[in-house]
């Protein structure tokens, strides 16, 4: 059984979905910007590459509506193998690390201030 990995985002899912895809590119691992999941709502998908050390993954996207912003449910599987030794967890959390980057960038938080300011 997969695992799934949760967080949270202080951006309203629409921005949130739209920065998904830049996200997905930035993660070291992901075999391009994946796609939306066919049925509506918010779900989006990618794959990982294979190498010597790994089948890959095939991982899933969530995103649901909070008062406060974005539910995002990371759910990361492998294409083979049994045992994951946390490969699908760094998957997740690179892929949060870099969505939480662009976002603040978009939004101007998290940028100090300017050199000669």
């Amino acid at each position: 059984m997969p695992s799934t990995f949760d967080y949270q985002l202080p951006f309203p899912p629409n921005q949130v979905w739209n920065t998904l895809p830049a996200a997905v590119q930035r993660t070291k691992k992901a075999s391009g910007a994946g796609n939306p999941v066919p049925g509506g709502g918010y779900r989006y998908s990618f794959s990982t590459g294979m190498s010597w050390r790994t089948w890959g993954f095939t991982v899933f996207v969530d995103l649901y509506s909070l008062p406060q912003g974005t539910q995002i449910r990371v759910s990361p599987s492998m294409n083979l193998g049994l045992v994951d030794w946390g490969e699908g967890r760094d998957i997740a959390n690179e892929l949060h690390l870099h969505l939480t980057n662009l976002l603040q960038a978009q939004s101007g938080h998290g940028q100090g201030p300017r050199p000669g300011w």
